[in-house]
């Protein structure tokens, strides 16, 4: 009974080997009319190299759009990332039984941050526009960087780095890192993790090849973690040319905002963090602009600063 089930178990996990709902801006426009943006989610679940992409109860300016679901999607990415594309037709409420042309071009990229362009035809009338990009979550630790270069005494410096969190994906970013005076690497992204931690806290690790200016890919390896005071601590260590192995040491001081691994308990309708439309956590809503707001139940709310 017990094998029984395990074959069950394991028949069930490679059907749906992805399912996972992305939350973030939709931008829809109207042929050449004043584009309007909302909050939305769009569904994407894959099951024996196939793919499903969902977006439920769409709707434009109060009009019913219903749902849009487009199936067997084949992934035309061969670099570890996904993209998706589809020329169909679909029927909406509006145009009961008019199958309307439809275009999709989708990607999920290493970060796993879904970006989706959708046309829809309306009876060669005018056409629909809609552009999705989901929104993660992202905090900075600004902090303290020690760099052994194995040769002496490290060199110390501050630094940034960046820890974007989509759904549970992570993404480890050092920024502008440079060294010796004169030697920069750029930005150094780690994108793809997962969270070893079950403690509440956050373990992450890496063990691969880079793309970094100046010297292009480089093997990389990183141990970091994130405890519940929501500090970051990063070991990286980068085989330079010509250097050799270079370690660096990282302790954060400060972070952006709230911590993404833990979020104080407190009214529902209190706000936890502020996102601006490309995904970046920011302090306020001091500027005009569109900002979306997390609040602590975990639900989202747009606002308009004008």
């Amino acid at each position: 009974m017990k094998k029984i089930f395990t074959l069950i178990t394991m028949a069930v996990m490679a059907m749906t080997a992805m399912a996972e709902d992305y939350k973030g801006a939709m931008t829809i426009q109207l042929g050449d009319g004043e584009p309007m943006e909302q909050e939305s989610t769009i569904s994407v679940t894959e099951s024996e190299g196939k793919y499903t992409l969902s977006l439920a109860d769409f709707s434009f300016e109060g009009y019913p759009l219903g749902d849009i679901t487009l199936t067997d999607l084949q992934n035309e990415a061969t670099d570890g990332t996904i993209h998706l594309t589809a020329k169909t037709t679909v029927e909406i409420p509006l145009f009961e039984r008019m199958p309307l042309p439809l275009t999709l071009d989708a990607t999920i990229d290493k970060r796993n941050v879904l970006k989706t362009k959708i046309s829809i035809d309306v009876m060669g009338a005018f056409t629909v526009f809609v552009d999705f990009a989901s929104t993660p979550e992202v905090t900075t630790y600004k902090g303290d960087l020690a760099i052994d270069l194995g040769t002496g005494t490290p060199a110390e410096q501050s630094a940034e780095i960046e820890v974007m969190k989509s759904n549970d994906i992570y993404t480890l970013t050092l920024k502008d890192f440079n060294f010796m005076g004169s030697l920069a690497l750029g930005d150094i992204q780690m994108a793809g993790l997962k969270n070893a931690a079950t403690d509440g806290t956050l373990a992450l690790a890496y063990d691969g090849m880079v793309e970094v200016a100046t010297f292009g890919e480089m093997p990389l390896t990183l141990q970091a973690t994130i405890d519940k005071a929501d500090v970051l601590n990063a070991v990286i260590g980068i085989t330079v040319p010509i250097v050799g192995e270079v370690k660096v040491n990282f302790t954060s001081t400060e972070s952006t905002d709230i911590s993404s691994v833990e979020t104080e308990a407190g009214n529902g309708d209190e706000v936890v963090a502020i996102y601006d439309l490309q995904g970046r956590k920011v302090t306020d809503t001091n500027k005009k602009g569109i900002y979306i707001l997390r609040k602590a139940d975990g639900t989202t709310t747009k606002v308009y600063k004008k």
